[in-house]
């Protein structure tokens, strides 16, 4: 059994021991049981649940989310539904025949994050399309579209001496006393082969299931989380206004409780500010100048 803390948020996983060696390295590890907010459940057969009627609300490459916040039915095409989660009430059930665990190459971001992501939208931590440092002691966030160059920034600040946070995907959690906390995944960092050819003192391996490559995160400096200082939006233009990138900055835009996401990330743009840029290096060179 699994035990984690994200913010004030008690994660409980436990899973069958038939299933592949479980790694989720989210959140903060507490060694004694607490009460759970969230309680996480796989084990080793079919889901045999009810899809709800309508359209998705949520996909995820091939995987799809069917719902509203009382109750959500996630599915495979393949596999059909294999995760029922039950937002309100904080219980997540994942169930897979021994086959198909065993050949899902990443069980995190495959399987247990898209059970997680709405019980967390909940319990108000969201997921941002991000990728974050901690430089000079301020912690940075580089946020954009998929292509823009966000895990290529992380890993030219990693290269100047930053501490590296995330590369992908952050979750943001509030503190009363120090603001929006930013928690990497606590993963190793992942990136094509064109972004780790910039960097000759790396040796990624070999490509994962999404075609990308990484590192151990045993070769760099890196930390579980964050206080955000410094937002950089990675943009092809100046204009529009702070509440134009609501829809862009969230993983879980799309969500079953929009009215939440959409007023947490606007009270974090509006406590951290952002600033937006045209080209990544402009970004970098940003990132770099010391600020109080």
């Amino acid at each position: 059994m699994i035990h984690r803390v994200i913010g004030e948020t008690a994660i409980t996983i436990e899973h069958d021991p038939k299933i592949p060696t479980l790694s989720f390295p989210l959140g903060e590890s507490v060694k004694h049981r607490v009460v759970s907010d969230i309680d996480v459940k796989m084990g080793v057969g079919n889901l045999c649940v009810d899809v709800p009627h309508g359209k998705p609300v949520l996909k995820r490459g091939e995987i799809t989310a069917t719902g509203d916040r009382k109750r959500i039915i996630w599915t495979h095409p393949a596999i059909g539904s294999f995760i029922e989660s039950l937002p309100m009430i904080g219980s997540v059930r994942i169930m897979m025949p021994i086959s198909d665990w065993l050949r899902t190459p990443d069980i995190l971001h495959q399987v247990i994050m898209p059970g997680l992501m709405f019980p967390l939208v909940e319990r108000r931590i969201i997921a941002i399309h991000a990728s974050a440092v901690i430089y000079n002691g301020k912690g940075i966030l580089f946020a954009g579209p998929s292509g823009s160059g966000k895990t290529t920034l992380a890993l030219r600040m990693v290269d100047k001496g930053a501490i590296f946070v995330a590369e992908d995907m952050i979750f943001l959690t509030i503190d009363d006393k120090v603001g929006f906390v930013a928690w990497g995944l606590g993963d190793t960092p992942r990136a094509d082969k064109a972004a780790w050819n910039r960097f000759s003192k790396w040796n990624p391996g070999k490509k994962d299931w999404a075609g990308k490559m990484s590192i151990s995160i045993d070769n760099i400096r890196h930390a579980k989380k964050t206080v955000v200082s410094k937002l950089f939006w990675l943009g092809k233009s100046r204009d529009g206004q702070a509440h134009h990138l609501l829809s862009l900055l969230s993983a879980s835009f799309h969500s079953i409780n929009l009215e939440q996401t959409s007023k947490i990330l606007a009270k974090f743009i509006e406590d951290v500010g952002f600033t937006k840029v045209s080209h990544p290096d402009e970004a970098f060179s940003l990132a770099l100048k010391k600020t109080p």
